[in-house]
């Protein structure tokens, strides 16, 4: 082989890493794994297709999870695509987060779905 083939080789496995670890950032996933969020390299790359920022939707989920709010094992399966759906709608899942972790702290009775209901409702306002 030629040098400049192995130079090529090498220059495009570059290229093709960074716009992997650009799709599908890595410590990102790793610190969803570690709070048990159940969410894969798939996902993330089909939020950037979507043009959705992942950290906008992991680091609120990573929150809710770690803060020790009570969820069913559907609803962690499920908490990446919910966060996202409502992130597309023109929700903010961090105020969402924010109200569900304060509800739990006061001792009040929210849901997830009431706490986005909430949140869509007040920018509509």
């Amino acid at each position: 082989m030629s040098v400049e083939f192995l130079v090529f080789l090498v220059v495009l496995t570059i290229c093709v890493l960074l716009v992997f670890f650009w799709f599908c950032p890595i410590i990102l996933l790793i610190q969803a794994w570690k709070t048990g969020i159940e969410i894969t390299p798939l996902d993330l790359f089909a939020m950037r297709l979507r043009s959705v920022a992942p950290d906008k939707i992991v680091f609120p989920a990573i929150r809710l999870v770690s803060s020790g709010f009570e969820l069913s094992e559907y609803e962690r399966k499920s908490l990446i695509h919910n966060l996202e759906a409502h992130f597309l709608a023109g929700g903010r899942n961090d105020l969402v987060v924010d109200m569900l972790i304060e509800a739990r702290k006061s001792g009040r009775s929210l849901s997830f779905d009431q706490a986005r209901s909430a949140d869509l409702q007040s920018l509509v306002k």
